[in-house]
């Protein structure tokens, strides 16, 4: 996180300031900030803004191209000059050597004292790479990337997590659909954060995590480590319900890890939550808000230890048959044998996830159990195939719910 030209127009210390030329150089990244009062520029550095009133360069055109040009050329951020004192405005060969260099250069309103602006903005600076620090901490405590010395700890005392303690994390993927164009704060995040830990006695910290936001759930008083999942659970609710509230056109996807004792280890918890989205949109029909547990989803993660040919092997030898049937004669045996095994082996249940009449269930039944040479009430049977059907959706080789056909195995 950097404190850049575009953050520094937002301050209100500037007033009416405002950039003049140059703005493509609004992305530009402020390291520090200075106040010009020599011509000379060999000690400036990238990242620099230079604050100036132009009396060392007002009455010299030359002098004002190469100043301009120096910036550039060192990568500073941008030129700021103070007006209504040696120019009544910024001279108009200024402005187009800036836009021809693309270095932003602001026009300071006449009533900033110089001093006090670069006090501002240094302490701007400060907090926005304390913020960073603390950001890259977060991100790496969750990936599970080394920290540095005295990390944990400062994140344990920071936000008041003990370092042995009851954790789970989560996963939030929020996205945007029919041409939705809305974009979710971290503040919005974290307000919500604080809003419905209240509601669950627990302390959520939200980290943004690229385009997604990862959470660490840490619950007060818990009696039995056993509630935890129940917790996650109803916290994970709350939180899709409230961003479908508040954001209507969104796509919510949160995934559940496993709870873990130690701060140090919830890197393991974030990874199964981010497992359960990707499992879980694998495996389910869509939805805009849609919450995977990683435990509901334990099988695919010990098959992503094995290839994918002795997987797609392991599909063929208990679908194929299937498969060919309902390619030749257009018909849907998957999809019930799925539904019927997935309800139990209860008929009623199975026909009233498939919209069809019991009869009709009963009848693919009878079907399914004839080709294949099998009885679907022992249960080593129907673990075998449904264990099939689990590999072979994880593949993406079974088709959705609306689709009679399934994917190629080749």
């Amino acid at each position: 996180m950097s404190f850049l030209v575009s953050d520094f127009l937002k301050l209100q210390v500037i007033g009416s300031s405002r950039i003049v030329a140059g703005d493509r150089g609004g992305n530009n990244s402020i390291r520090s900030v200075s106040i010009m009062d020599a011509p000379d520029t060999s000690w400036l550095k990238r990242g620099d803004l230079l604050l100036t009133t132009g009396y060392v360069f007002k009455d010299h055109k030359d002098t004002q191209i190469k100043l301009l040009n120096d910036l550039a050329g060192k990568h500073c951020a941008g030129l700021a000059i103070k007006v209504k004192r040696f120019f009544s405005e910024i001279p108009a060969v200024m402005l187009q050597e800036a836009d021809r260099l693309g270095l932003p250069l602001i026009e300071l309103s006449s009533d900033i004292v110089l001093s006090d602006l670069l006090l501002s903005v240094t302490k701007e600076i400060v907090n926005y790479e304390d913020l960073s620090n603390k950001k890259n901490s977060l991100v790496s405590l969750i990936m599970g990337h080394p920290l540095e010395h005295g990390d944990l700890e400062l994140i344990s005392h920071q936000y008041k997590f003990m370092p042995n303690s009851n954790y789970i994390a989560m996963m939030i993927s929020v996205n945007p659909y029919n041409g939705d164009k809305s974009v979710i704060s971290q503040t919005t995040f974290a307000q919500m954060a604080n809003e419905i830990g209240n509601k669950v006695n627990a302390k959520l910290l939200m980290i943004p995590n690229n385009k997604d936001f990862a959470v660490i759930l840490n619950p007060l008083n818990l009696k039995k480590p056993l509630e935890l999942a129940a917790i996650a659970r109803k916290t994970a609710r709350l939180l899709g319900n409230q961003i479908q509230k508040k954001f209507p056109k969104q796509v919510i996807q949160i995934g559940i890890g496993s709870p873990c004792i130690q701060l140090s280890r919830i890197h393991k918890s974030y990874k199964e939550a981010k497992e359960a989205v990707h499992f879980g949109k694998t495996n389910s029909d869509y939805r805009n808000l849609a919450i995977y547990e990683y435990a509901d989803y334990a099988p695919e993660g010990l098959f992503q230890q094995l290839s994918d040919d002795v997987l797609k092997n392991y599909v063929k030898s208990t679908l194929e048959v299937l498969t060919t049937y309902d390619q030749e004669n257009n018909s849907n045996l998957l999809q019930t044998l799925e539904a019927f095994l997935e309800s139990g082996g209860k008929l009623a249940e199975t026909a009233n996830v498939l919209f069809v009449h019991r009869n009709t269930v009963k009848f693919r039944i009878l079907r399914i159990e004839e080709l294949l040479g099998i009885d679907l009430n022992e249960s080593k049977t129907a673990f075998r195939l449904q264990l099939g059907l689990r590999i072979a959706r994880m593949l993406d080789l079974l088709p959705c719910s609306n689709e009679v056909e399934i994917k190629s195995m080749i």
